[in-house]
Parts: C-alpha cells; structure tokens; sequence
C-alpha cells in the first residue's frame, strides 16, 4: 500500500542554518495542523464541562510542546499560548450555562493555576531550567 507523502508527513521541524549551529522551527504546516485540533476540542456545541475540556486538550498541548521545545520557539509559544487561551474563553463564552462564571475564568492566572490548563511557555521554561542536584 502506498502513502500518499503529504499526509503521511506530520510536520518534522524544519531547521535554518547559520555559521554557529542550527535553529529549528515548527512547519507552518504542523501549527497549522495543532490550530485545527485545538479548534475541534473547543467548538461551542460539544456540551461539556470547562474542566474536560481542559483534560482534552493538556495531552495535546503537552504532546506538541515537548516535540517542539528544542527549537526556536519562544516567541511561537507565546502566541499559541495566547491563541489557546483565547479558544477556551470563547468556549466558555459560548456556553449560556457558564456565562454567570466569566469573571472568575477569563485571568490567565485562573486557567493555568486553578483550572489546570498546560501553558506551552511553562513546557519551554520547564525544560530550559537546570536539573536540580
């Protein structure tokens, strides 16, 4: 059975070389697939919790973060941190049944601390920080 290349290939980092080394970044391709999933996981009408939704997405966000973290993503994960943030907002903003809770929800602080929602710039921190002992 043959496969066919462009769906088989899930967005390998592609990598810019310069005299000292090598940065790699995530395909357009890869966020483009990663967007896509995320706004599957958070349409307004799947009638679920906020909290399962959050269950739903942190093996996703985990899963993509860890695979890109070498790279040179900082920037790239700020965005899509934010962009996540404002996908699950929208869901709660969607639903009429969580919409009397919006002011305790909407923090960033909340979402990540309280909610348990994985922040891509926590993964890149995490990994970048020494080993303890």
């Amino acid at each position: 059975m043959r496969r066919q290349r462009r769906r088989c290939d899930l967005g390998r980092p592609r990598s810019v070389s310069f005299y000292a080394g090598r940065f790699l970044r995530p395909r357009k391709r890869a966020i483009a697939a990663l967007k896509d999933r995320i706004r599957h996981l958070t349409r307004r009408k799947r009638g679920m919790s906020l909290e399962a939704i959050i269950r739903s997405l942190n093996p996703l966000i985990r899963g993509w973060g860890n695979y890109f973290v070498e790279g040179h993503v900082a920037e790239l994960f700020e965005d899509l941190d934010k962009w996540i943030r404002m996908r699950v907002r929208s869901y709660v903003l969607g639903r009429p049944s969580m919409r009397t809770h919006i002011n305790r929800w909407m923090t960033t602080a909340t979402l990540h601390d309280k909610l348990g929602l994985v922040s891509l710039v926590a993964l890149r921190r995490r990994h970048l920080s020494p080993a303890p002992g």
